[in-house]
């Protein structure tokens, strides 16, 4: 090797270094995005999400205005009927007959879970619900068992059927959403002053529960159960689900005199007039209600069950009558026996008489209007006349 290539290695190898770094570089400057082209990416992903979301609101829009249009009945007109033109009817609910509850077919409880009690618009109330909340009534509540289990029934009747008919309804998505933000740390307080609360409760929700409560026996065993201080697993009613925070419970001079304080937000199922509208069917009896077993369907209130027939009714009316001319019958027996008051012995005979008479009006299995409260009454006024 001479002494020019000694010389000149240096200088080249100096020289061919930046350029090999150069040009292993420039590749990715060429095939990575600048910070301009990032830009622009990121606002052309927010112009998609945005076409993305007004596409969903208008879904969602769609679905309410068939949901509402579904629901929708005419309103009740008062107006006078004109010759040729029809007037608007009564609403539906108010028009249908009532349905009467029935014992299930061994295929019906088949099909629902076991320990089934009631089944009330295909959604089944177990025994063992039922029997917690009853535990409770006779442990806190005075009164006949059949009252209290008839009271407890149409609670959880009644927050069934509407459930059934909101199944898939507007509120169930918004009640995600508020589960959400209770879970992430918001307080049912905070919650209830954006979705609101039960009848009764201020702006936050805060609501004194008492013992017969007007919310009904299972809200109320909810608020009295749970530890103070803790928020109660949510739960439903009649309109919709519950969100509730027990402060604490103070206690009263008698255990019927406590109450429970509490905070509670209520997500409602839809709008007044569809849960009114619903609600319209329940509480006339026009919802489909079956029973497990005899006993089950006898513990219902009467709006579910057949109503009695004219005959016993009249079969009443001549019961009575007949237990009236009885009374009379002995109590004149005992005046003349010692003696008493001619006068008040005539008066008597009349009575009687007069019973005996309404008695003969009266045949079997005819029902003349129920007028016996005052055939006595009837008779003094005569007499006073």
């Amino acid at each position: 090797m001479n002494l020019r290539s000694c010389l000149c290695a240096p200088l080249l190898l100096a020289f061919s270094l930046p350029a090999q770094e150069g040009s292993a570089q420039d590749p990715e400057k060429q095939t990575g995005p600048t910070p301009q082209q990032e830009v622009e990416n990121l606002r052309a992903e927010k112009l998609r999400l945005q076409r993305e979301i007004h596409y969903a609101q208008e879904r969602v829009a769609d679905a309410k205005n068939l949901l509402r249009s579904k629901l929708t009945r005419a309103e009740q007109s008062f107006r006078s009927i004109e010759a040729g033109v029809s007037a608007a009817s009564m609403p539906a609910a108010a028009r249908q007959p009532r349905r009467v509850a029935r014992v299930a077919t061994e295929e019906e409880l088949r099909q629902q879970p076991e320990g089934t009690m009631l089944i009330v618009e295909g959604r089944a109330i177990a025994q063992g619900f039922f029997d917690k909340v009853m535990d409770y009534m006779r442990e806190h509540s005075a009164g006949d068992d059949a009252v209290r289990a008839q009271r407890v029934a149409f609670d959880l009747i009644r927050t069934e059927a509407m459930a059934a008919a909101f199944y898939e309804s507007e509120g169930e998505a918004r009640f995600g959403d508020v589960l959400g933000q209770i879970q992430q740390g918001k307080s049912v307080a905070e919650v209830a002053k954006e979705t609101g609360s039960v009848p009764g409760a201020d702006p936050e929700g805060r609501v004194v529960v008492t013992r017969n409560s007007q919310y009904g026996p299972f809200f109320e065993q909810v608020a009295f159960t749970t530890e103070p201080g803790t928020d109660a697993s949510p739960f439903r009613n009649a309109n919709g689900y519950v969100l509730m925070h027990v402060d604490g419970i103070e206690k009263g001079a008698t255990p019927e005199q406590d109450t429970a304080i509490c905070h509670v937000a209520q997500v409602n199922y839809a709008d007044v007039a569809e849960m009114q509208r619903a609600q319209l069917k329940v509480n006339t009896g026009q919802i489909e209600v079956i029973a497990r077993d005899q006993a089950a369907l006898d513990m219902l209130p009467a709006l579910f069950k057949a109503a009695p027939t004219a005959p016993s009714l009249v079969a009443d009316r001549r019961g009575m009558l007949a237990q009236q001319a009885k009374e009379m019958e002995q109590r004149i027996q005992q005046l003349q026996a010692s003696g008493g008051d001619q006068a008040e012995i005539t008066a008597l005979k009349q009575k009687l008489e007069a019973v005996k008479k309404a008695m003969e009006a009266t045949p079997e299995g005819v029902d003349d209007g129920l007028k016996t409260r005052s055939i006595e009454q009837e008779h003094e006024k005569k007499g006073e006349k």
